[in-house]
């Protein structure tokens, strides 16, 4: 599946969180970075960052939000949720300066317009920059949770960053 309709479902999710919490979701993960290095990169899932305080002061009504929405919680841990087609990770950003530097209230905030649902929309979101995408990578590269838990290797991707930054 190409990362296109991910990102549509992306926007789907982030005007919901958009109009039902005030919300400006952080597209994150691979598809993030896809959507930044304009390169399609294969994504497991759909992983989105809310905003600490609507996180932990909301975490039940982003649960019922998901639901609404056709998804399933297939992991309470980590909120994953699942509609049998698409993976969704939420997490919150409060963790971003201290784990890898980046800033969440300095990230780019970005207004889309999309359809969802036959109606026009405009989706208000935020996205990481080159820069902060391989503090992300490098950061993860490190982290003994991801490394064994999720046996992920980010080197493929830091070194894809480095290359997009020298041209």
């Amino acid at each position: 599946m190409n990362n296109s309709k991910k990102i549509k479902v992306f926007l789907t999710i982030a005007e919901k969180l958009n109009s039902t919490l005030n919300s400006k979701p952080i597209i994150y993960g691979s598809l993030g970075l896809s959507l930044v290095i304009d390169t399609e990169i294969k994504t497991d899932d759909i992983d989105l960052l809310i905003e600490a305080s609507i996180f932990s002061s909301d975490l039940q009504t982003i649960h019922q939000i998901m639901m609404s929405m056709g998804y399933k919680c297939t992991d309470v841990e980590e909120n994953a949720f699942s509609n049998g087609t698409f993976k969704i990770g939420i997490a919150h950003d409060g963790d971003l300066m201290a784990f890898c530097g980046v800033n969440p209230g300095k990230l780019e905030t970005i207004k889309s317009t999309t359809v969802i649902r036959n109606v026009t929309q405009t989706v208000t979101y935020r996205a990481l920059g080159l820069e902060d995408y391989l503090r992300v990578y490098q950061a993860s590269s490190r982290d003994g949770y991801r490394k064994e838990k999720r046996m992920k290797n980010d080197s493929a991707k830091i070194a894809l960053i480095k290359a997009v930054m020298l041209a």
